[in-house]
């Protein structure tokens, strides 16, 4: 489950959050002041989120694998 989640955690930022950032990005580069925004918030709370599924799933698997060889 926790890679589940990880893989959706993945996809929703490539399909929505990213390409929002790339858009102010834009208006930044053009020259203009984007409004205020939380986004930049809600990518790094993305990554801690996958940082954490992804030690999740590293412990689950580790524990399978030992389980496994003895």
């Amino acid at each position: 489950m926790p890679a589940v989640l990880v893989a959706l955690l993945v996809v929703l930022q490539a399909a929505w959050l990213l390409p929002v950032l790339d858009r102010r990005v834009g208006l930044i580069i053009a020259g203009l002041q984007p409004p205020a925004s939380n986004l930049h918030n809600v990518y790094i709370g993305i990554e801690v989120a996958k940082l954490l599924g992804l030690i999740v799933v590293s412990f689950v698997i580790g524990r399978r694998l030992a389980y496994r060889c003895c």
